[in-house]
């Protein structure tokens, strides 16, 4: 991770190396405040890096490895939670790096959290989705409601 603008002719930073092992990278994402980035390895592993700073301030550990295409992890709108996918499975934690859930599923290819709802994506065509119900209580805990997409 190299943290520069590109609007200025300056060379970038020396990069931060997020992940210990030499998997590729296949998602990247920045908080909606702008002042940490979650990536995830092929094999699973999750880094919360505080831009500027050296070291990840997380590590977590999701199943792997991941072969399916890139997708990032997300952050929940509030940036209370971290969604990522495994090799058959998706997981959330707090930002504190504490399990929420961990529901063994049929491979995701995508995971998203821009509203109230957080959404998987499967390849048998299926999208899982936690968070506000109608009712707007949370029900994170409760697991994912499967929905057939057409």
């Amino acid at each position: 991770l190299s943290v520069f603008d590109p609007r200025l002719p300056e060379a970038p930073a020396e990069p931060v190396r997020l992940h210990q092992s030499a998997q590729a990278v296949v998602g990247v994402q920045l908080s909606h405040d702008g002042n940490l980035v979650l990536s995830q390895a092929q094999d699973g592993s999750v880094c919360c890096t505080a831009l500027g700073c050296p070291e990840p301030t997380l590590r977590l550990q999701a199943s792997g490895p991941l072969d399916s295409g890139p997708s990032p992890p997300a952050f929940s709108p509030d940036g209370a939670s971290i969604l990522a996918r495994g090799a058959a499975s998706v997981h959330c934690w707090t930002k504190d790096g504490h399990l929420v859930y961990n529901h063994d599923l049929q491979p995701a290819v995508a995971v998203s959290w821009d509203l109230q709802r957080a959404v998987s994506i499967h390849r048998s065509g299926h999208f899982y989705s936690w968070g506000a119900d109608q009712e707007g209580a949370d029900d994170l805990n409760a697991g994912p409601r499967s929905e057939p997409q057409d």
